[in-house]
């Protein structure tokens, strides 16, 4: 019985590639409709916005502003240059940008659900909150902060050091 599991295994599940694939697949898929739902939010607001009518234009910047990161990724990975080391900064800021505006877009849709704001000042407002947001970012991004912790545990027999890194994927934008 013990063999036929692992036939079963082995005809279903061949290699470990198999499992890097499939999670590649099921990542791919998320970031995908993740990206395609924070950009047709922020772009459907943009063109509101602007009174802008949704045409082929709209559905072209969303599928250029959609498929842009993966390509520019896969681009700078193969053929490593300055144009598509550009590229995939310019597509790498575009998802900051993307998901400030959606937090912030969503916030204003959450306050005018409770108070009533007159257009266009609300939009205007909405606006100017998202590129304040946007320049704070992009002002703070290479900013690293060292803070260094000292915790007194009761039951630990010796010494120790542990390190936390975060956000370090900012280092792949800022210095290449």
């Amino acid at each position: 019985s013990t063999s036929f599991c692992n036939t079963f295994k082995s005809a279903f599940f061949p290699t470990q590639v198999m499992r890097r694939s499939t999670q590649f697949i099921i990542f791919f898929s998320i970031f995908a409709a993740a990206n395609l739902i924070m950009n047709g939010y922020a772009l459907s607001k943009l063109f509101l916005f602007f009174s802008l009518e949704k045409g082929s234009v709209y559905y072209g910047v969303l599928l250029l502003s959609i498929i842009t990161f993966p390509l520019a990724t896969i681009i700078e990975k193969r053929f490593p240059s300055p144009p598509s080391r550009w590229l995939y900064i310019a597509s790498s800021l575009w998802i900051g940008i993307v998901f400030l505006s959606c937090f912030t877009l969503l916030l204003y849709d959450a306050v005018t659900l409770l108070i009533s704001i007159p257009e266009p000042m609300g939009s205007l407002l909405a606006f100017n909150l998202l590129l304040l947001l946007i320049l704070y970012s992009l002002l703070n991004a290479d900013k690293i902060e060292i803070k260094y912790v000292t915790i007194q545990l009761l039951k630990l027999k010796k010494d120790m050091r542990i390190v936390h890194i975060s956000d370090i994927h900012m280092g792949t934008v800022l210095n290449g």
